[in-house]
């Protein structure tokens, strides 16, 4: 991909965001 790698915190909010939604 042409866009840079998300930073760690970046992937931390992700996973975060993402667990979230799953337990809706």
């Amino acid at each position: 991909s042409s866009q840079p790698d998300p930073t760690p915190e970046q992937l931390n909010k992700s996973s975060q965001f993402t667990g979230v939604m799953g337990n809706l």
